[in-house]
């Protein structure tokens, strides 16, 4: 399972990293952002993520491509709706005869109970145009994200790539999963050992999601070395 580090846009010097990579859409608008992932190395994998969970509704899919051609991206996120499975594959359904085949194309599973989620699963598993499907943090809702995983490998006759967005609670989903599990998700992206540097938090001691609400266009005060310690143990526990 890959790995894409998010910080704010003051600290992606941090990211040691650049071999798989996701940006949002709506930081895009910071020059400096956009240099960094625009100059990434050559054989680095870029996703661009709709920024539903910072803005509270996804950006346009016109935005997203504009965005991608900007950044060079390799994978888009499709618009979704959070924990709203009609919403999103509405959504989905009215991006596909606009989708350009320069990019490869991710969809996110969403519902608010665990049936609608399986729901949008099957359904988005049956498109073809739809290379990749993300099970997004807020399944930790619906009985954890392990169950909704265990279901997604289970039930992906197409073999559609998979990719877990972001990280809701702690360190200790990710220890909880197989060595085969995680050699079957392509990879995981989360701002988590970020956000516990700013709350002075090692990622060790951790056991539930820090408090403070982050803001990734502020220069965060963090401890370099800290956040290095949290990175260290969150790389080593995905590999």
């Amino acid at each position: 399972m890959k790995y894409a580090a998010i910080t704010d846009i003051f600290h992606l010097d941090l990211i040691g990293d650049k071999s798989y990579l996701l940006a949002l859409a709506h930081l895009c608008r910071h020059e400096k952002y956009v240099d960094f992932y625009k100059n990434r190395p050559k054989d680095s994998y870029l996703i661009l993520d709709n920024s539903l969970i910072e803005l509270g509704s996804a950006v346009s899919l016109d935005f997203i491509y504009k965005t991608a051609d900007t950044v060079s991206a390799n994978e888009i996120v499709l618009p979704d709706s959070f924990l709203n499975t009609e919403e999103t594959i509405s959504l989905v359904e009215k991006s596909l005869p606009y989708i350009d085949k320069r990019y490869k194309v991710q969809a996110v599973s969403q519902g608010d109970t665990f049936e609608d989620w399986q729901r949008c699963w099957d359904h988005f598993s049956a498109i073809s145009e739809i290379d990749c499907i993300s099970i997004p943090k807020n399944t930790y809702l619906l009985g954890g994200r392990n169950k909704c995983m265990d279901y997604a490998l289970a039930n992906n006759k197409n073999n559609k790539e998979i990719h877990l967005l972001g990280l809701w609670r702690s360190n200790d989903e990710i220890l909880s999963y197989t060595e085969e599990q995680k050699l079957r998700i392509r990879g995981i992206d989360t701002v988590f050992s970020f956000h516990c540097t700013i709350d002075s938090l090692k990622l060790s001691e951790v056991v539930d999601r820090p408090s403070s609400k982050i803001d990734l266009e502020k220069n965060n005060k963090i401890e370099i070395d800290l956040y290095r310690f949290n990175e260290n143990i969150f790389r080593g526990t995905v590999a």
